[in-house]
């Protein structure tokens, strides 16, 4: 089959006499790697690629690689159910803000994402809302935590510029673990008054877990007000589920050996 035959084949979509995996290098056979498709020389005209969708899998493996997120992590990867209560309003919200992203984004809303219990899920639905979001929209994202903060402020880019720029500037910010931290609180709050101000001006969304209820976040009030008017909060429930799936493992583990 040669190319004009692969891409009427394709465009009629019988997608089924071949496979992203064809190549011997693994490329697209359509747009070889570029993402694009020529629809016409004159004038000029491309469209994204109508096999590998514009290369969407090579942009979502590199974003999810940026944002420093595990590779394949959805939503289907977290599991209400374990927590064994109610969870219909905090699901409803998460499902809402992934499906509807554009017009939380537009209006400049995250989510705020909390419990006191360490281990009961927060990072991983963070990080799983995040690989969803660069899945459906290819979003830029940047997943770092807030203990970090204070470091990277203090790195140097060969550019010269504010090594705070990408945390500012990115599509999506994750801010993972904000509570109540001490060492060096003053220079965390300056830093977190940098980024969360200039991200509330040009209503860029956060999303941010804690073990603290954003009303008892022991941080400069312009802070807590700025992430009030930024944020919706999703309760989790304090439930210790890493502690829970352990046990459950461990337990499995001993039967399958004739321990009781």
């Amino acid at each position: 089959m040669n190319y004009a035959e692969l891409v009427t084949a394709i465009e009629s979509g019988d997608k089924g006499i071949c496979t992203i995996s064809d190549p011997d290098d693994g490329i697209c056979p359509v747009c070889r790697g570029s993402g694009w498709e020529y629809i016409s020389d004159q004038p000029r005209t491309v469209k994204p690629c109508s096999f590998c969708k514009g290369n969407h899998a090579r942009k979502v493996s590199d974003a999810l690689i940026r944002a420093d997120i595990p590779e394949g992590r959805s939503l289907s990867d977290f599991d209400w159910t374990l927590y064994n209560v109610d969870l219909t309003r905090e699901k409803l919200i998460v499902d809402r803000f992934v499906e509807h992203f554009p017009d939380f984004e537009e209006k400049g809303l995250g989510l705020f994402l909390t419990s006191k219990t360490r281990g009961s899920g927060k990072t991983f639905l963070a990080s799983a809302i995040g690989g969803e979001l660069i899945s459906r929209y290819e979003t830029s994202i940047r997943f770092v935590s807030a203990s970090n903060l204070i470091d990277i402020s203090k790195q140097k880019r060969d550019d010269g510029g504010d090594p705070l720029d990408d945390l500012i500037s990115c599509r999506v910010l994750i801010l993972d673990d904000l509570g109540q931290q001490r060492t060096g609180r003053d220079w965390l709050t300056d830093i977190l008054f940098r980024i969360i101000d200039k991200r509330y001006q040009a209503k860029k969304t956060v999303i941010v877990t804690s073990n603290v209820a954003l009303a008892e976040l022991d941080f400069d009030d312009r802070v807590v007000d700025r992430l009030h008017a930024m944020t919706v909060t999703v309760k989790i429930p304090e439930v210790c589920v890493r502690a829970r799936e352990a046990n459950t493992r461990k337990r499995a583990i001993l039967e399958e050996l004739g321990i009781a």
